[in-house]
């Protein structure tokens, strides 16, 4: 009796054990591969395609094996981007959404429909349509107006376009939304959306530089102390502007180093040491001008107090949009 049950249970086992190695196959194989009813590679179905483009593909399927998605998509899409095979498109959106980039995943999928055409297997297009509905739900579209143009928007660091965004789709989700402009302060929004939203945001811009507002009285400042304080208000609003661009700068900056890149790995890092340089560049000159307007204002304000008749002290209002100085002379 005690052999039966042993014999019963270790068949057992052995049919649960086939049965774990057949789903692990089946998970690995969800790429496209080169049979009639999954998408075969380009290197096979598409002879006109060089060489390095049938190996971008090769090496992309091998690193989703792996399970490195994110160097696997970097293949896929410099496959597609020399080659602009449809069925590569494929094999973009099902990474994009092992990924849960599901926007993008969207965009993909939609493509190779709409370039495949009547080339694609029906039931290829049934299964695609499927992963198509799921998406759906799980992406939203966002409208971005902003009373600046040509503002650079981001969403969740990564670049989106320029003011105005329209209807650009996006994952359902918590989106952190930041609009930059050359001489504006920078504008961050949170909008959260569900799937299927459609929402539009509207985010107004507000200059950063500074005013300076000199009114005179009878009672009269030197020109040196009058001079001096001028050229503090510009060295300050020199600091601002380059601050605000070192901060610019550095968010496109981090961006770049989280996106994939779409060129070879010596021209982004070229890219990356140019953007960094100018970060740097940026910052040295916010430093050098803050300290020369420091030192300026020193020197205005001893040549505001020794005069013999004493004026009214400068006075500094500092608000959303800048800084506004008031003398009276």
């Amino acid at each position: 009796m005690a052999k039966v049950t042993v014999s019963i249970v270790g068949r057992f086992a052995s049919c649960a054990f086939l049965v774990l190695i057949g789903l692990v196959v089946t998970t690995h194989t969800a790429l496209a591969r080169a049979d009639e009813d999954r998408a075969p590679l380009v290197a096979e179905s598409a002879p006109e395609l060089g060489n390095a483009e049938r190996s971008h593909h090769r090496r992309g399927l091998e690193l989703y094996d792996d399970g490195e998605f994110r160097l696997s998509l970097i293949e896929f899409e410099r496959a597609y981007a020399a080659a602009a095979n449809y069925k590569v498109l494929y094999n973009v959106g099902q990474v994009h959404f092992q990924l849960n980039e599901y926007a993008k995943a969207r965009l993909a999928l939609e493509q190779y429909l709409k370039d495949g055409g009547t080339l694609i297997a029906p039931k290829r297009r049934e299964e695609v349509e499927k992963d198509l509905v799921t998406l759906s739900a799980r992406t939203a579209t966002l409208t971005v107006r902003v009373n600046v143009s040509q503002a650079e928007i981001t969403i969740n660091q990564t670049l989106a376009g320029n003011a105005p965004l329209e209807s650009q789709l996006v994952d359902a989700g918590t989106l952190r939304v930041q609009v930059t402009c050359n001489g504006y302060i920078p504008r961050v929004r949170e909008v959260t959306l569900g799937g299927g939203d459609q929402q539009v945001i509207a985010v107004e811009l507000m200059e950063s530089r500074p005013n300076v507002v000199v009114t005179q009285t009878s009672s009269g400042l030197r020109g040196a102390a009058v001079a001096g304080w001028v050229v503090t208000g510009l060295l300050v609003t020199g600091a601002v502007g380059t601050g605000i661009a070192a901060v610019g700068e550095k968010s496109a900056y981090d961006a770049k180093r989280s996106t994939p890149v779409s060129s070879s790995p010596s021209e982004a890092r070229g890219e990356l040491d140019r953007q960094r340089n100018v970060v740097g560049a940026l910052a040295v000159t916010t430093d050098i001008l803050a300290g020369a307007a420091l030192v300026a204002g020193g020197l205005s304000l001893y040549l505001t107090l020794r005069e013999p008749k004493k004026p009214d002290a400068p006075q500094v209002r500092v608000h959303a949009s800048g800084a506004l100085f008031t003398m009276r002379f």
